[in-house]
């Protein structure tokens, strides 16, 4: 049940901490959209205190950061 709702997301939002979105955001928009057709995909760039208020006010769905003051708080989820 959870894939088929998955697979038929309208849109995604996501935001990337500044000096990981050049390297990140095109292998992720290729992977998530061959995941998602037919997803509108979003993408952010920016600071991970930033990402993370957005991610809390559910402006982003989620976000990739390196920062480890929010570890435990944001769960990694794998595909």
């Amino acid at each position: 049940m959870m894939n088929l709702q998955l697979a038929s997301l309208p849109s995604l939002k996501f935001a990337i901490m500044d000096g990981l979105d050049v390297v990140l955001t095109p292998n992720l928009m290729i992977a998530l959209g061959e995941k998602f057709p037919g997803c509108q995909l979003t993408a952010w760039s920016g600071g991970s205190e930033e990402h993370f208020q957005a991610l809390i006010k559910r402006d982003v769905d989620f976000i990739v950061s390196a920062d480890r003051a929010w570890q435990g708080t944001v769960a990694v989820i794998g595909w």
